[in-house]
């Protein structure tokens, strides 16, 4: 025949597999809408440059009046999905004297800035981490007001405690490394267009607002307190809010890994709510009264913690005890942010208390099991180790990773003994199922002759088939039974190695500088030139070409590897890795099989023949 083919397809095809995936490879690269870079507002253009901690000047507010900028003042941006005062709000007019500053707390693994307006954080930059710029990674949005915004609503209104300017005063230090922070402000509230104490109830009084700090230069989580007095009223449903609402920023060079991994969770009771980038699209999991109002979720229910996370750091809320609380999650796809508010009444009896411990570090198991053991709450549920039937996989893989890592200092060799370990624990259970293949595949020209002898009675072909299976003791099901059983490990594996912080800017060698990133050397056309994949591709090739195969399947050889390269193309390439060494010891372990695997004995007058033809060519070999 004059048409070409290769493993089994034809020009037509290969040609138009081909195509298929340069047109999923263009789109990605071109048309899919990419995250707002940093320092970029959500309409497009460029934010105003944040001054360094140097650069900002203290400045006294006048007596009597907070020195505060109107909504949407030159200078300030309106953080993406964060609710803005809007007029007629109120505020809290501070009688006390203060001063527009920030406070810098300096501790062994973070740089943290208070902001007098607010008195919420301004900055939480983690010490040994870094960003896609080489900068100190900061969980706090540059481009936002802050973290912990503090506002009462309801009663017909709202009161932008996030506005206020604060008195710093307390700033102590304790004999353990510890920093208290204590800001106050008290005063009548200020309606935005009125006067003060503008239609304010008779039954109030002066409010006044404290917010304690209470930090451990060594930990990532930090205690914070909040008392309210004199704005609740017993006839009015006032709820306190505490907000994160700019979620944590885009810090990962993998800028659509890093989006599609940012989530609001919650854990309410027993239901662990993951509100993922889309809201209710992708990695969405939800549950505790989920319910939907102006393209918010809201959920509700006695919390336990809820917060923010990214692909690998998270900033989460604790109250000191579970109680009734709705928590209300946001996303803003033009620029993959995800915020939350967290939610709970106001005291009747006027003065409102509410503890939390927040945590603002890694999503790292072992610093969050830590974390648990001392407050509770159960917050290494963030970590993503899978269900309940792939979990403990997961953490037993994990561990592996970091016991290993402690003798071998090289996650690159630590992904090596990885895979080795997970061959050689399934070692039987490969060489059954590669012993069925070949079984199987020895017995094929006795199964065509049974089909074909046996065309016209099914009842009958089937009855022959299953006598010869049971003469040679072959199970249909052996080459992949075994496979089955590893699927859990499987996707605990890919769970550890697409997630795991110790992978984040960990070199291996030559060009693999990062493994939890791909291993791109340069681009062509704007396209990623990645090797691993390649090279995952030619290993698994290899293996299937040692594998017996009925040769129908055989354009399976080509299409499966391609496959491969078009799923793992832009995946981590520590993940890349594991599955190319998989393949090697694949081959390894098929290479060192083939002459200890038997012909299939035959005694049976049908299998005579394939005896015969099956002696003769090992003789042949021989």
């Amino acid at each position: 025949m004059s048409q070409s083919n290769f493993g089994g397809f034809d020009r037509r095809t290969l040609m138009a597999f081909g195509l298929m995936i340069l047109v999923w490879i263009l789109f990605t690269q071109f048309f899919m809408p990419k995250p707002a870079p940093r320092g970029t507002a959500a309409t497009g253009e460029p934010a105003p440059a944040e001054p360094a901690p140097s650069e900002r000047v203290e400045s006294p507010a006048p007596a009597g009046r907070t020195a505060r900028p109107p909504s949407g003042a030159e200078g300030t941006v309106a953080s993406a999905g964060a609710a803005t005062p809007a007029e007629g709000a109120w505020w809290l007019e501070n009688d006390l004297p203060a001063e527009e500053r920030e406070i810098v707390v300096q501790g062994d693994r973070f740089r943290a800035v208070f902001s007098a307006r607010g008195a919420q954080l301004r900055s939480w930059a983690l010490e040994g981490f870094t960003d896609s710029h080489g900068e100190p990674v900061d969980l706090v949005s540059p481009q936002g007001p802050g973290a912990l915004g503090l506002r009462v609503e309801g009663g017909g209104r709202a009161i932008w405690l996030e506005e206020t300017l604060f008195r710093l005063e307390e700033d102590s230090s304790g004999n353990r490394g510890e920093r208290r922070l204590r800001f106050v402000a008290e005063g009548l509230l200020v309606q935005e267009g009125g006067g003060a104490g503008a239609a304010i109830e008779e039954e109030a009084a002066r409010v006044r607002v404290e917010r304690i700090y209470t930090l451990d230069r060594a930990r990532y989580d930090f205690g914070m307190e909040v008392i309210v007095q004199g704005i609740a009223n017993p006839r009015q449903d006032q709820q306190l809010v505490l907000a994160w609402e700019d979620g944590i920023p885009s810090l990962e060079t993998q800028r659509d890994l890093d989006r599609r991994a940012k989530a609001a969770v919650v854990q309410l009771a027993e239901s662990f709510i993951k509100d993922g980038y889309g809201g209710s699209g992708f990695g969405c999991q939800c549950g505790g009264g989920r319910a939907e109002q102006g393209g918010e979720r809201i959920y509700q229910g006695m919390l336990r913690w809820a917060g923010v996370r990214g692909k690998y750091f998270a900033g989460l809320l604790i109250p000191e005890e579970e109680r009734e609380a709705t928590v209300v999650a946001h996303s803003e796809p033009q620029v993959g942010e995800v915020g939350l508010r967290v939610v709970q009444p106001l005291a009747f009896d006027g003065r409102t208390v509410q503890r939390y411990t927040v945590y603002a570090g890694p999503i790292d198991y072992r610093v969050l099991r830590e974390l648990d053991q001392r407050v509770g709450g159960g917050a290494t549920r963030i970590v993503d180790f899978g269900g309940s039937l792939i979990a403990p996989i997961s953490k037993a893989t994990h561990w592996f990773m970091v016991t290993a890592a402690k003798v071998v200092p090289n996650y690159g060799l630590v992904i090596f003994l990885l895979a080795a370990a997970v061959r050689l624990i399934f070692h039987p259970l490969n060489v059954k199922a590669l012993q069925s293949q070949r079984k199987l595949q020895a017995l094929k020209p006795l199964l065509d002759e049974i089909n074909r002898k046996y065309k016209a009675s099914p009842e009958q072909r089937t009855k022959k088939t299953m006598e010869l299976h049971k003469q040679h003791g072959v199970n249909p099901l052996g080459g992949c039974l075994p496979l089955l059983v590893q699927m859990p490990v499987i996707y605990a594996l890919y769970n550890v190695l697409m997630n795991a912080i110790e992978l984040r800017k960990a070199p291996f060698a030559l060009w693999m500088r990062d493994l939890s990133a791909p291993d791109t050397v340069g681009h062509a056309f704007g396209i990623p030139i990645n090797i691993l994949p390649l090279l995952m591709a030619a290993t698994m090739f290899w293996q299937q070409k040692l594998t017996p195969t009925d040769p129908r399947q055989a354009p399976m050889l080509v299409l499966m590897p391609l496959m491969m390269v078009f799923f793992f193309y832009g995946l981590p390439s520590g993940l890349v890795l594991y599955w190319t060494l998989t393949n090697l010891f694949a081959v390894v372990q098929q290479m060192r099989m083939k002459p200890l695997v038997l012909p299939v004995a035959s005694t049976g007058p049908e299998s005579q023949p394939e005896t015969a033809r099956f002696g003769r060519k090992r003789a042949t070999q021989a």
